[in-house]
């Protein structure tokens, strides 16, 4: 989980570039600044926290879309019907798509569709405070050898 030591490194005052190589690609992640790693450690100990005590509406690729679409300079009601926008034809399955998440279970039960899981604004939440920072580092990174801006700071 690259992503996580490369947060938990900087936590521990010991930021660097952290460079991730996949078939799809690499990126180069900038390190962060302590402050913001804090920021994000604690919202993954939040989630982890109250995941244990209920199910979190909360699905990993759903989650990608909705953070991918945020935009900082929308207005909060445009960012939302964005990441809506974006997030709905992942969970419920696009025609032609791949399988939806809906049809997974448990997350089937609970949140039959993305307006169920969305309902509560809990899933928007969450994508934003946990893969926003992850989208927002890879943009930055720009692939094969960028550098994303080293004083990045994490969403509130």
């Amino acid at each position: 989980m690259p992503w996580l030591q490369h947060i938990l490194l900087a936590v521990c005052g010991q930021a660097m570039p952290t460079r991730v190589i996949s078939a799809g690609g690499s990126v180069t992640w900038a390190p962060l600044t302590q402050a913001a790693a804090l920021a994000w450690w604690h919202h993954l100990l939040d989630a982890w926290a109250d995941g244990q005590c209920q199910a979190l509406p909360f699905e990993a690729d759903t989650a990608f879309a909705a953070a991918a679409a945020w935009r900082e300079a929308d207005a909060p009601e445009v960012r939302v019907t964005r990441m809506q926008a974006a997030a709905t034809p992942v969970y419920d399955g696009a025609p032609g798509g791949r399988f939806p998440a809906a049809a997974r279970a448990p997350l089937g039960w609970l949140w039959p569709d993305a307006e169920a899981l969305m309902a509560d604004g809990r899933f928007l939440r969450l994508s934003e405070q946990l893969f926003l920072p992850i989208v927002q580092a890879t943009l930055a990174g720009g692939g094969e050898g960028g550098g994303a801006a080293s004083d990045r700071e994490g969403p509130a």
